[in-house]
């Protein structure tokens, strides 16, 4: 009637003609109201999913946008030797978030010739050599319903430089359904050979994986610790290679003759670097050894000559250290000193030294290099860094090679991202 008013007013129409224009303007109301999605007893247009979140390692912005300084290469005289030096010394493999995911990555020993060998939206974590070189194992979430990348935006678990590992569900307990994958040396020909289980490493002689799992934390919705399992290859029989409730072990790493298992544990003096001995047809003995006191010793790996190893101390303000299994036992546990590794004055309580691993001539570190603990606030802000909203976050990560006595180093990458868990092999 309000309409019939207005038009009569108007002098559009005849009294007659009404009806037919409230008709079709009804008709048109409904026709309206179906299109939104909105006609009565009608499900409502589903709206589309949001994409999937892209974020950065520890910011959330692109590394175009954080605040920081991050340190680009500009090498010294005797910067330039070493990089020189390394030419030819074979190839190493690691993972990065340059692209917006995590990828691995592959370039000369120099830093030169870096290249994407996953090219997955997938994130693709911890790659290590096969013995001879010809092989890459990594794990990765590219067949996982529920991807890492919904449930963390790329800090790690409150893990910072130290860890990749601990993807936890929202509900707690679980790891993400990852795989274990091992592909060619040129990115090519990617199959799975485990469910559930990362950070794996091949024995010297290729036969068997060493990997870390926790099949049953998603059954007790707690944070189960992790074990280390050994699978044949050939067989498929897997065994545990580390004791059950034993506070946790990771990151395993075998031995040059693969007669020891080198893992990080959570023993009953913190978290340590651990050897569990083998027997001769490769399975667990039941036979460990301590080697150092704890406090966070992380990322331990071999040296190729089997008689040190290289570790991660302390992660504030984290060092490397060498320990060698002929230094004499101290104190009643029998731990071994070892030695710190010193990259000189003005890197000690500003950058963090993580993820080593040992050149196969023995003369050289791989590691990764960042910023320490924003938790050390009053000794960033010189440095043009701020506090994100998690503490303990970091800027970057650059990979970097030093000689074995950490008197000089190089740095291989650049440009404010996040590149870790380097591996080394003198195949080409």
């Amino acid at each position: 009637m309000t309409d019939g008013r207005i038009s009569q007013r108007a002098g559009l129409g005849t009294a007659a003609a009404i009806p037919a224009a409230l008709a079709a303007a009804v008709a048109a109301a409904f026709s309206s109201l179906a299109v939104c999605g909105a006609s009565y007893g009608g499900e409502k247009e589903k709206k589309p999913d949001p994409p999937p979140k892209r974020g950065w390692m520890d910011c959330k912005d692109s590394p175009e946008k954080h605040p920081g300084p991050w340190r680009p290469i500009k090498d010294d005289p005797e910067q330039a030797a070493l990089r020189k030096e390394l030419a030819g010394k074979g190839r190493i493999v690691f993972c990065s978030n340059r692209d917006g995911n995590w990828e691995i990555y592959v370039c000369d020993a120099d830093g030169s010739n870096q290249t994407n060998l996953t090219k997955n939206p997938a994130w693709d974590f911890y790659p290590r050599w096969s013995p001879d070189g010809k092989k890459v194992i990594f794990y990765s979430d590219r067949e996982n319903k529920r991807k890492m990348g919904e449930f963390t935006d790329q800090h790690l678990f409150q893990a910072g430089p130290w860890d990749t590992s601990r993807f936890w569900s929202p509900q707690g307990g679980c790891y993400v359904e990852v795989g274990l994958y091992v592909m060619d040396a040129d990115g090519s020909n990617i199959q799975k050979i485990a469910t559930g289980a990362i950070k794996g490493v091949f024995s010297p002689d290729g036969k068997r994986v060493a990997y870390e799992a926790n099949p049953g934390a998603g059954n007790t919705g707690e944070r189960d610790p992790a074990a280390i399992y050994i699978k044949d290859l050939a067989t498929g029989e897997v065994r545990l290679g580390t004791p059950p409730h034993w506070g946790g072990a990771w990151e395993p790493s075998y031995s040059p003759d693969g007669k020891m298992l080198l893992c990080m544990t959570g023993h009953d003096s913190g978290y340590c670097p651990t050897i569990f001995y083998l027997g001769p047809d490769g399975w667990p003995t039941g036979k460990y050894r301590v080697l150092c006191e704890g406090g966070e010793g992380c990322h331990p790996r071999w040296a190729p000559d089997g008689k040190r190893i290289v570790y991660c101390q302390d992660t504030r303000g984290a060092i490397l250290r060498w320990v060698s299994l002929d230094e004499k036992p101290q104190g009643p546990r029998g731990f071994l000193p070892g030695q710190d590794i010193e990259l000189g004055e003005e890197y000690k309580n500003k950058y963090i030294a993580a993820c080593p691993t040992v050149s196969p001539c023995g003369k050289y570190i791989a590691f990764s290099q960042s910023p320490v603990y924003f938790e050390h606030k009053p000794k960033l802000e010189p440095l043009g860094y701020k506090q994100w909203s998690f503490g303990r976050q970091i800027i970057w990560q650059e990979l970097c090679v030093m000689r074995a006595d950490g008197k000089v180093f190089v740095q291989l990458t650049d440009g404010g991202y996040a590149n870790r868990d380097p591996d080394w092999t003198a195949g080409r």
